[in-house]
């Protein structure tokens, strides 16, 4: 009976232990991980959070469980610790322990009757099974609600919740590999063209934000100087680096995250120093030919012919255009440039590369971008009437539809319809390409035989000059012109002239 007593003893004092160690570290862990968070998750905050938690952990489970565990505890204090919670015993079990032992000079039939009524006092309370049932059951509570609350802050909370945990509950684990923010640099460590220019990109893992700044410094500084970086319309960051002369250092940094540092070594490769761009725009458009010194990115409408004329920084044995990775041999001029050519037909991007003395092709510009303009469709309308209209079936009725397109126009037609019929055309123009175009017809409404309640629909048609995938015809509203009684006109007239003449004659 007495084990039994020191064995529940030990139990509730386990299960109380683990209950606050695990409370108390949930308490800390939850602290620590808002910390980690604050801090961006540093290296040196991962080391001191995890040092601060494990020494913490450590010490509870010291205090509230090895230490009272480790206590022995006699048989006469476990009696004692009985009597304490169950009165009824009246001390009967401490003086059964008392008459048993060794140094006790009591005679054995009366030590015999103590223990039968110490027996009997226990078996009366159950042998002390009801001791502390209430508090080993507050202890298990306290302990399943810590366990169940902290796997579900891990399970169903925040992100940080669970990196935080990653980062200090695996205490061998790298410092600096544990953060779940990074920032991704490209081109990271590479070697350019003296004078050169480097596009710079960065992308944001595990967290956003609206600002990027990158630090650089050439060799010849001793301090980094910073510049805001642009978005990239995704979720990154650019920024162009201008002619680089020397070696420069450079890292990206976004609310307290910062990337490696990598080097943009520099060496005497060939760049393209500048570009030329002939533009050959296709003959429906009507442009002469236009040239663009110092060109880069190409915006012109399909089927453009671009010539681009390479001016390198050196003399280099030879080249490529890449039109979207697709090579194109540069063709060598004889004075030190190189030319090539390549039609607009879709978006994509180029960029040169030229060959070093040994024949290797290094990157020699940035990537420029090839925009296909659209041709926009033309527009028409009617200037005259421009409304629906009411006529007499001997009238004449004049039309008149005006017409404009980015490019030109090759054809302007009118198209009417009596009563519903098949549709007739009449052209108002058809020349020569021009941007706007003004056409007139008369119909003579005499020669259509009309009645009183007929209707004439009409609606004016233009092409576009571009007879292209991308060309497509544009209609005018439609418009009616509804016959009105002769009769009606005749008596009008009539009474408007016989009121004039009474007028006169009142003169």
């Amino acid at each position: 009976m007495v084990r039994q007593i020191r064995r529940r003893w030990r139990t509730r004092i386990a299960i109380r232990g683990m209950a606050i160690v695990f409370g108390a570290g949930l308490l800390a862990f939850l602290l620590s991980a808002y910390g980690l968070e604050v801090a961006r998750f540093s290296a040196s905050s991962v080391m001191w959070f995890r040092g601060i938690l494990w020494f913490l952990v450590a010490g509870l489970t010291a205090r509230f469980l090895i230490w009272p565990l480790a206590r022995r505890v006699s048989d006469e204090q476990a009696a004692l610790y009985l009597e304490e919670n169950e009165p009824t015993l009246e001390a009967s079990v401490l003086a059964a322990l008392e008459t048993t032992s060794d140094l006790s000079q009591t005679s054995e039939a009366l030590a015999q009757g103590v223990v039968e009524s110490a027996l009997q006092r226990a078996r009366d309370i159950d042998f002390g099974r009801r001791i502390e049932q209430k508090g080993l059951y507050r202890a298990s509570g306290a302990l399943a609600a810590v366990a169940l609350g902290s796997l579900a802050l891990l399970l169903l909370g925040p992100t940080q919740l669970r990196d935080g945990a990653a980062a200090l509950l695996f205490p061998t684990r790298d410092a600096e590999a544990v953060n779940p923010y990074s920032i991704s640099v490209a081109p990271g460590d590479i070697t350019v063209a003296r004078g050169s220019d480097q596009l710079v990109t960065a992308e944001l893992l595990g967290f956003e934000t609206g600002e990027a700044e990158i630090f650089f410094r050439g060799e010849s500084s001793d301090a980094f100087d910073q510049l805001n970086m642009i978005t990239d319309g995704a979720a990154g960051f650019e920024l162009l680096l201008l002619s680089l002369n020397e070696t420069t250092d450079y890292y990206v940094e976004s609310t307290g995250i910062r990337s490696a540092t990598h080097r943009i070594d520099v060496a005497d490769l060939p760049y393209v120093e500048h570009l030329d761009l002939e533009y050959d725009f296709p003959a429906y458009t009507g442009l002469p030919s236009r040239t663009v010194e110092f060109g880069g990115d190409i915006a012109a409408v399909r089927g453009t012919i671009v010539k681009l004329r390479v001016f390198p920084t050196m003399l280099t044995p030879g080249g490529q255009l890449l039109i979207d990775g697709e090579p194109v041999a540069l063709t060598d001029e004889g004075d030190g440039t190189w030319t090539a050519s390549l039609t607009v037909e879709r978006q994509g991007y180029y960029e040169i590369a030229l060959q070093r003395v040994g024949g290797e092709l290094v990157e020699a510009s940035p990537q420029y971008t090839i925009d296909v303009l659209r041709d926009q469709p033309p527009s028409v309308s009617f200037t005259e009437p421009g409304r629906d209209e009411r006529a007499s079936p001997i009238e004449e009725f004049y039309l008149e539809a005006t017409a404009d397109d980015d490019y030109g126009i090759s054809e302007l037609l009118l198209i009417y319809s009596v009563n519903g019929g098949p549709e007739d055309t009449i052209p108002l123009f058809d020349g020569p390409a021009t941007q706007e175009v003004t056409g007139a017809h008369t119909l003579f409404l005499e020669d259509f035989g009309l009645e009183s309640g007929d209707l004439v629909s009409y609606y004016a048609q233009v092409e576009d000059s571009n007879r292209g995938p991308d060309s497509r015809p544009a209609k005018s509203d439609i418009y009616f012109l509804q016959i009105r009684p002769f009769r009606l006109d005749f008596r009008q007239a009539e009474q408007g002239g016989g009121g004039g003449g009474g007028g006169g004659g009142g003169g």
